[in-house]
This record gives C-alpha cells, sequence and structure tokens, in this order.
C-alpha cells in the first residue's frame, strides 16, 4: 500500500512552469536599442544620438548627448518588450561637484503609442544628486505600477546643475523583465593585422591615422575604437559597396595584372626577335638601335608595374578592427535564472558514446532542439528494449523538473511514443555512477498537453549536475520501437548560457530567400545553402520559413558543395585566362613573323 502511494505521488503531474523572467538593461545600444531621433529634441550629435545608450564603465566627457532647447526631450526605443523595474543616469567621471549642464532632475515616461502621444509617468522627480561619488545613480519604478509592457521610454529633462542653457547628457539605462534576451548585434569577426597594444601606440602617436583608418563596422554602422564614433549609413548603394567593393577591386586588379603579362610576354618576345634580327645584320643604323633601347626599357617598366600591383593586391584587405563594448547588468547579485538546460541552441548534446543507437545517424542532438511542433519525421528512434538517451546540459544547474513533448497528435498518443521513463543524474562522466532525480514519469495519453512535465522533489539531495540520462521503460502501443521527439531538462542557475549564433553574411542565406528557394529550386537549396539548425534557429527563420526549420540538419555539407562550386569556377577562370593569353600571344606572334618575312622579301 506504501509502495503504490509513493509510486502515485512520483507520476507525472501536469503542473505548469513559471516562464522564467530575465533582468537586463533593455536601453542597451549593444542589445539593438536606438534613440528615436524623430520624437527627441535636436543635439551636438548629428547622426550619433544613440552614444546616450552606450553602456559602458566610463562614458567620455566629448561624446554626451548636448541640447540646447528648454527641458529637452530624449527617446528611446528599447531592445525589446519589457516591465520596467528601474531606471539609471550615469554623468561622466566626475569628483566632489557635478558638471554644469548634468541632468538634475528629470521625469520618465512610457509610449503607449508610436509617437508618444499617449504617454504613462512610469517615475517622477529623478533627481541625479550632486553629494556623493556614486556615478551611476538608480531610481526605481513603484512595484504597484499598472505598466505592464514597453517597448519605447521618454526621458523629460526638467533642470540641470547650474542652471546654464545646454543640458548635457552622457548614459541613460533602463532595467526591466522580459521573458527573453535580447540578441546582441552581430559581429563580422574577421582576422585584423593590429593588437590591442599596438592601437594604443597609434591612438597615442599618430591621431590622423587612427582617427581616419581605424574603424569597426557593426551590421552596418561604424564604431571608432576609442572615441566609439556611430555612423548611421541609410543608402543601400554603400552597404553594397562595403560588402562587394573590395572583391571587385581584387577582380579588376587581377585582370590588370594578366594583360600587363600579355603584354610583358609581348614585348619580350619582340625583344628577343630584334636581338636575332640585329645578330644577323652586322650594319644597323640609329634607329634601329634608338628601337631596341626603348623596348628594353618598357619591359623594365611594365616589371616594376607587375611589382607595384602586387605589392597593392597584398594591401586590398577588410578594414575590421576589434569592438570594445561592456554591457552591465542589473546590479543584482546571485540571480537564479530557470531555463531549459537541455536546449541544442544553449549547447546541450546527446552523448552518442552512452546512448542507444539511433535511426538519426549523426543527427542525435535533433532530439534536443526545442521547438513549438516538432516534426514526426526527424524523432531520435531506438529498436533497442528500454532505450537509453544520455544528455550533456548546456552548463551545470540544480535541477527542477524535466518534461517530454511528442510530436503533435490528436486525442490518441502514437504508438512508439515514451510512456513510462525514469532520469538520472550522471555523477561522472561516463554514467556509471548516477543519482535518482524522478521515477515513473508518464507521458499521458488521456491529456492534449502536448509537453508533460515532471516536477523534481524540492527535498532531492542533487545540488548541481552536468549531464542526465534518460531511461525509457514502456512506450505507447508496446511496441518494438520507440521514438523520443523532444526532451527538456528545466534547472536553475546564475549564469545563462549564450544562445548559438550563426550571423548571416550572404544575401542568398536570409530568410526570405531560403523559402523561395525551398519551394522553387530544391537542388539548390539541398546542396549550396547554409541550413543547419543552429543557422535557421538563431536568425528566426523559423516564422518566415517553417518549413525549412521542421527539415534543419545538425550538420550539413553546404560549406563542402561551396568549396567544390568555388574551385571549378577558379580553375575555369585560369583556363581561359591562360587560353586567352595564349591566343593573344601567338595571334601576335604570327603577325610578328608575317611582317619579318615581307620585310625580309
Amino acid at each position: 500500500m506504501n509502495q503504490n502511494v509513493r509510486d502515485q505521488k512520483n507520476k507525472t503531474e501536469e503542473i505548469p512552469i513559471e516562464i522564467p523572467l530575465y533582468k537586463n538593461n533593455s536601453a542597451s545600444y549593444i542589445f539593438g536599442a536606438s534613440v528615436d531621433t524623430s520624437y527627441s529634441s535636436s543635439s551636438d550629435l548629428s547622426g550619433e544620438s544613440d552614444l546616450v545608450l552606450l553602456d559602458r564603465p566610463n562614458p567620455p566627457a566629448n561624446r554626451a548627448w548636448c541640447s540646447d532647447e528648454n527641458e529637452p526631450v530624449l527617446t528611446v526605443n528599447l531592445a525589446n518588450y519589457i516591465k520596467p523595474t528601474a531606471v539609471s543616469y550615469q554623468h561622466f567621471k566626475w569628483n566632489g561637484t557635478v558638471p554644469h549642464g548634468s541632468p538634475r532632475v528629470f521625469n520618465v515616461f512610457a509610449c503607449i503609442d508610436f509617437n508618444c502621444e499617449k504617454t504613462e509617468p512610469l517615475v517622477t522627480n529623478c533627481e541625479y544628486k550632486s553629494f556623493g561619488e556614486i556615478q551611476e545613480q538608480i531610481y526605481q519604478i513603484p512595484s504597484n505600477s499598472k505598466t505592464k509592457s514597453i517597448g519605447k521610454v521618454q526621458f523629460r529633462f526638467l533642470k540641470n546643475h547650474g542652471n546654464v542653457k545646454k543640458t548635457c547628457v552622457s548614459l541613460v539605462r533602463v532595467y526591466g523583465e522580459s521573458t527573453g534576451i535580447p540578441k546582441m548585434r552581430e559581429f563580422k569577426t574577421k582576422k585584423i593585422s593590429k593588437t590591442c597594444s599596438e592601437f594604443k601606440h597609434i591612438h597615442h602617436h599618430n591621431p590622423f591615422s587612427y582617427d581616419k583608418v581605424k574603424t569597426v563596422s557593426i551590421s552596418g554602422q561604424t564604431l571608432k575604437k576609442g572615441t566609439f564614433s556611430i555612423r548611421e549609413t541609410t543608402k543601400s548603394r554603400e552597404k553594397w559597396f562595403r560588402t562587394h567593393g573590395q572583391m571587385i577591386g581584387i577582380g579588376m586588379i587581377g585582370f590588370m595584372q594578366i594583360i600587363l603579362l600579355i603584354n610583358s610576354h609581348r614585348i619580350s618576345s619582340n625583344v628577343e626577335e630584334t636581338r636575332q634580327t640585329f645578330d644577323k645584320l652586322p650594319k644597323m643604323d640609329s634607329r634601329t638601335n634608338t628601337e631596341f633601347q626603348k623596348a628594353d626599357s618598357i619591359e623594365k617598366e611594365n616589371e616594376k608595374m607587375i611589382e607595384k600591383l602586387n605589392e597593392a593586391l597584398k594591401e586590398v584587405k577588410p578594414i575590421l578592427m576589434d569592438q570594445e563594448s561592456k554591457n552591465e547588468e542589473t546590479p543584482t547579485k546571485n540571480s537564479l535564472h530557470t531555463f531549459n538546460a537541455a536546449s541544442y541552441m544553449y549547447g546541450a548534446s546527446v552523448d552518442t558514446s552512452y546512448s542507444s543507437s539511433s535511426d538519426l545517424s549523426g543527427e542525435s542532438d535533433l532530439v534536443l532542439l526545442d521547438r513549438p511542433n516538432p516534426p514526426a519525421n526527424r524523432a531520435w528512434c531506438s529498436d533497442e528494449n528500454e532505450p537509453v538517451l544520455t544528455v550533456n546540459l548546456a552548463n551545470y544547474i540544480k535541477p527542477t523538473a524535466v518534461s517530454y513533448q511528442h510530436f503533435k497528435w490528436n486525442r490518441t498518443v502514437p504508438d512508439g511514443s515514451p510512456r513510462l521513463f525514469n532520469v538520472f543524474a550522471c555523477l561522472d562522466f561516463s554514467c556509471e555512477k548516477t543519482e535518482l532525480l524522478i521515477s515513473n514519469c508518464e507521458y499521458k495519453s488521456s491529456s492534449q498537453i502536448q509537453e508533460q512535465i515532471c516536477q523534481i522533489p524540492s527535498n532531492t539531495k542533487t545540488k548541481s549536475i552536468g549531464k542526465v540520462q534518460l531511461r525509457f521503460l514502456k512506450n505507447h502501443g508496446n511496441v518494438k520501437k520507440t521514438c523520443v521527439s523532444l526532451v527538456r531538462v528545466y534547472g536553475e542557475s546564475t549564469d545563462l548560457p549564450k544562445i548559438k549564433s550563426v550571423p548571416i553574411r550572404e544575401f542568398y542565406n536570409t530568410c526570405s530567400y531560403l523559402r523561395t528557394s525551398y519551394h522553387n529550386y530544391p537542388f539548390i537549396y539541398d546542396k549550396l545553402h547554409r541550413k543547419t539548425c543552429e543557422h535557421l534557429f538563431s536568425n528566426s527563420c523559423c516564422s518566415v520559413c517553417p518549413e525549412c526549420c521542421d527539415e534543419c540538419y545538425i550538420e550539413d555539407y553546404t560549406d563542402f558543395y561551396q568549396f567544390v562550386v568555388m574551385l571549378g569556377a577558379i580553375l575555369a577562370f585560369v583556363s581561359f585566362a591562360f587560353l586567352l593569353a595564349f591566343l593573344c600571344v601567338f595571334a601576335m606572334n604570327g603577325c610578328k613573323l608575317k611582317g619579318l618575312r615581307r620585310n625580309g622579301g
């Protein structure tokens, strides 16, 4: 009787798990926030207004957002929708006395509509105090505020220190809670030739060169090292030139080299023929001797030009500098994040060495790809009796729950889906020593809930784990093959793992282009497009092309096929160039021989 009661308590309870909330500075430029200049006062930072949102420890004095208007307004498009909890202001570094012109009293409003005609006060009479040494001063938003979710705020500066005409704002922050963390701006990382210490030396000893050359491109904007200059580009042709201009320049220089090589070969042939004619004719007039010297000088001049072009070709490389950005989160000490640590996009993986064999050869991680509706044809299936699935978690967590979700079904759970399973924590790498987390988790057929959650008892002794093992005891229908669609392991951790990110660099790998190619050119899509789950999910392509995400792969051979195509194109171009050069030289030599025969005749 006691055993039955204990088993009943351990069975799956359909208790909805709370959605984790993350706190961050949603007004950070690096996260994607921006100043809405259409609804802000004019400032000295023409085209550089976003500097007031660049979250850094010590904002510089000469890069502040300054306005001559009476009671200036600063409107900020937040990086994502949040429930606001606090705002803060930080002036550039000061000691003892706050500089004149810095904000002293201001109000903060939430914009209810796009143009901020309808607003709701968040916090009023925020005072940036002149006493103390605290640079960032935080103003908590009342917890009983009715504001639920906002995407735009407006700062209205009422007074400044010293009551001077110009108000200068260095750095504003807006802290809040949201169910997701905004993605940081993507940086196209390429090899750079200068180290940070060399940048420092150039900055101090050669400021003109540093200011004009040392720049870094961030998502279509330019960020200058040290001064962090943000240049807002609006013309698409400038973006196109930055992307393809250098490739075109290299191609043009290569074409010029081929022409000069052909010309050099032709002149060399002419010189050789002239020398042979000179040997045969002992007496030559001064005009012929002058032509020989001129041809020799032209050959040397071409050689010098080819050397200069080679040097120029080596120097043609993208100017891309490293970026220095520091993202400071809300000052909450030891805050715990609850998340799915078995998510492939967070870095979790299936340990195939300690798992049963399955039909997903090399694609086992699909069972960890967290998506709303896992497809039926991409399940982890095994013919083994009581198969085992071992998962390396994204990071160490204190486990709170596990869940299982089968592909979409109505009324009746499909045969082969797990019905009863146990979950163990691995205490060593090979899972020889384990500790039971929860037993007899049942995936019920009497419910319409696709994801069914098994809560781990709160009194468990397990503190921190990095690997779990799911042992499937029975399946629905009692068939031979057990098919697992999606497992999740929820837990708490002070650190939140980073989501895998693959930036889109080529236009033919954008979500809309992939959708068009998927439906109209399946062969090209299958062989030449980057269609890994990591690429599609990190760039939010599933809302544009859900079919692409349903059939995504953990690994594909796109890079190999692209390499083969590019190699073939290069070989064809080189072959054509050599053939063209050979034909040109052959034709020129033929014409020269005819001319010599005619003169000799």
